[in-house]
């Protein structure tokens, strides 16, 4: 069966006024009106997540135009889904869809959007402060975001390693340069909604002590909602597994079956690498962390890979074991999960993460993403050149 992998992105441009004629909303309800041009489709999808559940209501569209009104927790993150199928990739049988268009409910207000197929996902949107508050930021990250996505899917389609490593050096400049922007949004809107919504997905790019003075700043108000207090409890979860931290102790089989104990390895370093088959960075990553293997594996750092799986099939974990070299001790976090999750343990919130444990068993680094420069910077100082 062909896998359908989701990649959400989030465009914007100055709103258009005049799309659509404003109605009288109720006020525990929220508006929304699409108006679709050059759309081979007859209908798009909009999707949320709840606390238990995912949710969908599919908008049909007549010339083009069609409207839904839904009962949601205000500022409930919503998304658009472009069901032309013109607009995905194909990549190694793996479907790609277009990328999903984000906004928010706000109750008592009509969300009008109105976007141009052959340009999506550039929308033009209106409708309630937390909107109007989004537009201004993604005016400045929106192009960013779309030309970041279209080397994304370049690279994933060409087989040629030069230019797939000089799109990555261009995704990180383009990348850095969003999150600059994003930096600047937070300094200038501490009681802005967006504010708190953007550093929560800031989380794995800023410096824990930067994304900690920035929500610290934030409004009060904020910081109580739920949005806020969610935020608090991973910023209570990360410093427990922070740097100079003890390192939890776990007990999990590896893929032979022989139980594997963090504890099993004090006075000794260990690399251990947070991980999963069907994801690509991670797979990407794994072809430094090999070298690593072959550099430092003799001089006493110990190497443990840790996958978490989007199904309880191994064969997936298995081949790419196979296929990616990794012949360091492997363990599949989904074996034994009620009885011991290593990933929650270590509070990971992306992947892929590499967490250096030292002998004393405290840890010594963490290290999100496939830019390994730091980590490669600590083992030449612990282990020298």
């Amino acid at each position: 069966m062909t896998k359908k992998v989701l990649f959400a992105l989030f465009i914007l441009v100055i709103t258009v006024s005049g799309c659509f004629r404003k109605k009288e909303i109720a006020k525990d309800v929220c508006l929304i009106s699409i108006e679709a041009r050059n759309y081979p489709e007859d209908s798009v999808s909009l999707v949320w997540s709840t606390e238990y559940e995912f949710k969908k209501e599919t908008i049909l569209l007549k010339e083009g135009k069609g409207e839904i009104e839904i009962k949601v927790p205000e500022f409930t993150n919503l998304f658009l889904v472009n069901s032309d199928n013109s607009k995905s990739v194909t990549v190694d049988g793996d479907i790609i869809p277009a990328p999903m268009f984000c906004f928010f409910a706000e109750n008592g207000h009509q969300v009008d959007i109105c976007f141009n197929n052959s340009d999506w996902p550039i929308v033009q949107i209106s409708g309630g402060k937390v909107n109007n508050d989004y537009m201004l930021l993604l005016k400045e990250t929106g192009m960013l975001e779309k030309v970041l996505f279209e080397k994304q899917m370049q690279a994933l389609v060409t087989q040629d390693m030069t230019l797939q490593g000089r799109s990555e050096k261009e995704q990180t400049d383009i990348r850095d340069q969003i999150i600059n922007k994003k930096r600047d949004f937070l300094q200038a809107n501490a009681s802005s909604y967006i504010s708190l919504f953007t550093l929560q997905k800031l989380a794995n790019s800023l410096p824990f002590d930067e994304f900690e003075k920035y929500f610290m700043g934030l409004n009060s108000d904020l910081r109580d909602t739920r949005l806020g207090q969610q935020v608090m409890e991973d910023i209570v979860n990360t410093k427990k597994t922070g740097i100079h931290q003890p390192a939890p102790d776990f007990a999990k089989k590896d893929k032979d079956g022989k139980t594997i104990k963090l504890s099993d390895y004090k006075g000794r370093y260990v690399l251990i690498d947070f991980w999963g088959s069907w994801c690509s960075p991670c797979r990407t990553s794994h072809i430094h962390l090999v070298g690593l293997y072959k550099e430092y594996s003799s001089k006493g750092l110990q190497f443990v890979g840790i996958a978490q799986e989007s199904t309880d099939d191994k064969k997936d974990w298995i081949d790419a074991l196979e296929k990616d070299g990794l012949v360091w001790t492997q363990i599949l976090n989904n074996e034994g999960i009620d009885n011991g999750d290593a990933v929650s343990l270590y509070h990971i919130t992306a992947f892929p993460t590499k967490v250096l444990i030292n002998p004393d068993g405290k840890i010594e680094g963490r290290y999100i993403g496939t830019e390994l420069n730091d980590l490669d910077t600590k083992l030449k100082e612990i282990f020298g050149n």
